[in-house]
């Protein structure tokens, strides 16, 4: 056999295996479009990769940093993509789920560890994302968070940090924490 002839069965080879092992993800096209120009990943894929950075932590972190991670990727993305009006809306989104989160957070604050009501520990479990957690107490950190002592379902011991809102909406946007609202109205404006 020839060397072209070799060369030439080793494109085919190399062809049909492309072919083979092709994308057959309808948006495949819209993806690499996107990263040739430079937008960078889809929110998608940036929540995932954000996941993957907690891998078996995400779990344990609660519903409400969850949301406010998200919108901030989100956020940040609509931002890197130039689209102005859903980054407003994004920011929206993420100042009224700031307030929510840092009042049930406040009030979380408020109860004392040693006097913890059934009511107020099904107030803290929810905002936890703990439904299970029992025998709860409470303890205020001086960096603002909070530290939560609990038994699960098994009966083991376990500890959660329940981080400040502020801090958590200061790390998805990127901004110093002493600056989020002053960000976030500024986010806002069009």
């Amino acid at each position: 056999m020839s060397d072209e002839a070799r060369f030439e069965a080793a494109r085919r080879s190399v062809k049909e295996g492309l072919e083979r092992s092709k994308a057959t993800d309808p948006d495949i096209e819209k993806l690499i479009e996107h990263n040739k120009r430079g937008y960078g990943p889809e929110p998608k894929q940036m929540l995932k990769q954000v996941k993957d950075r907690y891998k078996n932590e995400w779990n344990g972190v609660s519903p409400i940093e969850k949301n406010l991670m998200g919108l901030g990727i989100v956020h940040s993305f609509y931002i890197d993509d130039a689209d102005h009006k859903r980054a407003i809306e994004t920011a929206k989104l993420i100042e009224d789920t700031y307030r929510y989160a840092n009042r049930r957070f406040e009030k979380i604050n408020e109860i004392s560890s040693d006097q913890v009501s059934e009511l107020e520990a099904e107030f803290v479990r929810n905002y936890a994302g703990l439904p299970n957690a029992q025998a709860l107490k409470i303890m205020q950190l001086d960096n603002g968070n909070i530290l939560l002592n609990f038994k699960n379902r098994n009966g083991m011991s376990e500890e959660r940090t329940l981080r400040t809102p502020r801090s958590i909406v200061a790390q998805s946007l990127g901004i110093p924490e002493s600056s989020v609202e002053t960000e976030l109205e500024m986010a806002i404006e069009p």
